[in-house]
């Protein structure tokens, strides 16, 4: 049971690492498509612009990757503890107390493992998605400003 957790978290990590790659791509994507738009717009300014803001989706999701990389290695923490504590004496009746306990916590620690995975695509989604708008921003606030210098 323990070994199709693990399985399954560890399929669902490999599937938020894709989308978060795809999301990347399909940004980058999209980021140069908008600066080919805009080739009578100085080039080095948009590349500047750029390069802030990809430098910023990489610190960012970084850290979110390394906050639930720790999270991930506490929850494997804490299934190793059940294992260990998962022995053939909580079989006998006298021990069906200790065994109903130990079955909660790794009932809760299987349902905190959907939450940390549940909570690591959110944030890299909402992060993602706050920094694509603010270079948007950033961009149409730029080009407004050199179409009033060159009028």
């Amino acid at each position: 049971c323990m070994e199709e957790l693990n399985r399954r978290l560890n399929n669902y990590y490999i599937q938020t690492q894709e989308f978060y790659n795809k999301c990347v791509q399909d940004l980058r994507s999209v980021l140069t498509d908008v600066l080919q738009l805009h080739m009578e717009v100085p080039q080095l300014l948009y590349e500047e612009i750029l390069e802030k803001y990809v430098t910023e989706v990489s610190q960012k999701t970084s850290s979110i990757k390394h906050q639930f990389d720790q999270n991930r290695a506490k929850i494997a923490s804490q299934r190793e503890t059940n294992k260990v504590q998962l022995k053939p004496i909580l079989g006998h009746p006298n021990r069906e107390i200790d065994l109903n306990n130990l079955c909660r916590k790794e009932e809760d620690r299987a349902m905190e493992s959907g939450d940390v995975l549940s909570e690591y695509y959110n944030e890299l989604t909402n992060t993602e998605r706050s920094i694509a708008q603010a270079f948007i921003e950033s961009n149409n606030h730029c080009t407004e400003r050199l179409l009033n210098l060159f009028d």
